[in-house]
């Protein structure tokens, strides 16, 4: 048999990770009975020694539950589940493991719903104190790639800035969510890439229609062009999933 066709009939090995087999085996501990809605889990260090892990991945594990609501933390009292149904706590649980790392196209898929709306709003409600801090934040932006820099904190927060623009709590905070998973893409994009100025000049043009038609009140056209600049990402990411399936 040829080495390529060897090769190509092997199946890659994924490790499973630690904190997915632990909400893994707390969600089947649910699903028992033997932890029940409102019941106070055991201390970290307790979860480790038995798990027979290290106590940063129990950290790890409980805070992904708390990210979406199963765990609630007092620091007097310690880590309980939430008051949900047994089939709430089990569904959220099942969800969280489903949960793809490195699913680029999803994850911008995503971001342009929750962004494009966070850019209407912004557009529809923003004063003028509230406008001046957005240009700030694009300023930055400029002076950073102009200097040769990257300007990824400063990319990240222009977008964060619309969120908080938008005055919609929840829409703030699941864009916020993203925004580590959002770091992580930049940061692979661009190893594939590489870091090349005319790239980020588009990045400063895209911002700054954004933040005109945010400043001139244009709701549909503020939602229009964070949209299409999203979209313009997505197409990168098609080029990088391409890419690691061809590695």
């Amino acid at each position: 048999m040829a080495r390529s066709d060897i090769l190509g009939s092997i199946v890659p090995i994924t490790v499973p990770d630690v904190s997915d087999i632990i909400i893994e085996q707390i969600r089947d501990l649910v699903s028992k009975g033997v932890i029940k809605p409102g019941d106070r889990l055991p201390s970290e260090s307790n979860l480790a020694r038995t798990f027979g892990v290290k106590r940063g991945k129990v950290r790890e594990a409980l805070r992904r539950m708390e990210l979406f609501g199963v765990l609630k933390t007092s620091p007097q009292s310690g880590t309980y589940v939430n008051g949900f149904g047994c089939k709430t706590v089990n569904g959220i649980l099942s969800n969280i493991l489903k949960e793809q790392k490195g699913d680029y196209l999803s994850l911008l898929d995503t971001r342009r719903i929750l962004e494009q709306h966070a850019a209407m709003l912004a557009a529809r409600t923003a004063d003028e104190g509230e406008i001046q801090e957005l240009e700030k934040a694009h300023q930055e932006l400029k002076s950073d790639i102009e200097r040769g820099g990257r300007a990824l904190d400063e990319n990240i927060f222009f977008h964060l800035k619309i969120a908080e623009l938008s005055h919609s709590p929840y829409l703030i905070s699941q864009i916020t969510i993203l925004s580590p998973e959002i770091i992580d893409f930049a940061v692979a994009l661009d190893a594939y890439l590489g870091v090349r100025k005319e790239r980020f000049e588009r990045v400063i043009r895209d911002h700054t229609a954004i933040l005109d038609a945010i400043k001139s009140h244009k709701p549909e056209e503020a939602s229009r062009l964070v949209s299409a600049h999203i979209e313009s990402a997505s197409e990168r990411a098609k080029e990088l999933k391409n890419t690691h399936k061809e590695v």
